[in-house]
This record gives structure tokens, C-alpha cells and sequence, in this order.
């Protein structure tokens, strides 16, 4: 049980990463970077 969960974490962060190397392709915006602070501007 332990293992499936695990393996679910990892094909998730495979999927993640692979979604913000698409999203960055498609639009320009690397998600990796984008920065909010609830009190202020963005630095």
C-alpha cells in the first residue's frame, strides 16, 4: 500500500513537471518563478 501510494506521488510530480515545461512552451510564463506575497508587490 505503501509502494502504490509513493508511485501515485511520483507520476504525479512526472506529470506536474511535464505540464509546467508545456505551459511554459506554449505561453512564456514559467510557473517556477511566478512569486505572490499577500502583502505587498512582488519583489
Amino acid at each position: 500500500m505503501i509502494r502504490r501510494f509513493i508511485k501515485i506521488l511520483i507520476d504525479r510530480k512526472k506529470r506536474n513537471e511535464k505540464f509546467k515545461k508545456d505551459f511554459k512552451n506554449k505561453t512564456g510564463v514559467d510557473l517556477n518563478d511566478i512569486h505572490i506575497h499577500r502583502d505587498g508587490p512582488s519583489q
